[in-house]
């Protein structure tokens, strides 16, 4: 009876073990499908030139990248009242410091698609409760962006978000669907939202 039991709980520990490495392995996926065109998506941040000072800013340049695994600011969605800590890169070590921004998209605040996700056992489950015209707030170097969503929908994991092509500054937070799935997860949460303020740092 106790070699059964032990056999049972070995069973179930190798399972979640296997449930963990799938959900790592999906989370370091995204950086190759749920991400711009990124030939489009670089050339366009590099060549366009940056608003004048006479003008409403519509978008900003980077001076640098940051690091892979560099935390380089932080969002925060006030409707479910979360704030994360923003990673550069979307593997598991960079997950464990927050959610990761996809390192062959944008930057927050560039024109272009920016991808940000996470796993859904954090809050970013809660993405789901978003509405239209709801604020996600992002803080970096380059300064406080706030972002209004302007659609969500379900996706298959292996949709491919292309250039969006306008020289419009977007956000495109992404989890793993249905939140609460256990094994596997079919589907992709993706919301967009657009840049609608900005305040650059001097």
């Amino acid at each position: 009876m106790k070699r059964h039991v032990f056999s049972l709980i070995t069973l179930a520990g190798l399972g979640l073990f296997a449930f963990g490495l799938w959900e790592i392995w999906q989370l370091w996926n995204m950086d190759r499908q749920t991400v711009p065109d990124a030939s489009t998506s670089a050339q366009t941040s590099r060549e366009t030139a940056p608003p004048t000072k006479s003008e409403s800013p519509k978008w900003v340049v980077y001076d640098r990248r940051p690091e892979r695994g560099q935390i380089f600011g932080k969002l925060s969605i006030p409707r479910i009242n979360a704030e994360f800590p923003l990673v550069e890169g979307t593997r598991e070590p960079q997950l464990r410091k927050g959610i990761g921004h996809a390192e062959t998209s944008v930057l927050p605040g560039e024109p272009d698609t920016s991808v940000i996700g996470g796993h859904r056992e954090t809050r970013l489950r809660q993405i789901g409760e978003l509405e239209k015209g709801d604020p996600i707030l992002v803080e970096t170097e380059a300064g406080r962006f706030t972002f209004r969503v302007t659609r969500s929908w379900i996706a298959d994991r292996s949709e491919t978000v292309r250039s969006n092509g306008k020289g419009q500054a977007k956000l495109l937070l992404v989890t793993c669907y249905p939140f609460h799935y256990v094994g596997n997860a079919p589907k992709r949460y993706l919301v967009e939202a657009k840049l609608t303020r900005m305040i650059p740092n001097s």
